[in-house]
């Protein structure tokens, strides 16, 4: 492959672990997001909540306490999936350095050449 080449897989690769990236803060942000509502919810519970009332609440509480163990799930998926492309990314960034390489030494070599 030409130098163009790597650095096209390499450009890719990055663009893909971006996107990644910018879905895992969605998913983080929705975490957070239902973290503030159990803790409001949980705030809204006092002395005075009826026994149905508080009945909902706990329902409630856990409802999203399972959305955020999905989510939590969706996320860590997202976080493999970067680790994978960074890696992959890697490889192909030193089979461009290689590619340079050996492009700067031919590049030196037809230098050579013409002296």
């Amino acid at each position: 492959m030409s130098v163009d080449q790597y650095q096209r897989a390499v450009n890719g690769l990055d663009k893909e672990i971006a996107d990644l990236e910018k879905k895992k803060a969605a998913k983080d942000k929705e975490i957070a997001t239902l973290q503030s509502k159990i803790v409001s919810i949980e705030k809204s519970i006092n002395k005075n909540t009826s026994q149905s009332m508080l009945n909902s609440k706990r329902k409630q509480i856990a409802s999203c306490e399972s959305d955020m163990a999905k989510k939590s799930k969706d996320s860590a998926d997202f976080g493999k999936k970067i680790a994978d492309k960074r890696k992959k990314r890697a490889d192909a960034y030193l089979k461009l350095q290689k590619e340079q390489q050996n492009e700067q030494k031919k590049q030196n070599k037809a230098n050579q050449k013409l002296k």
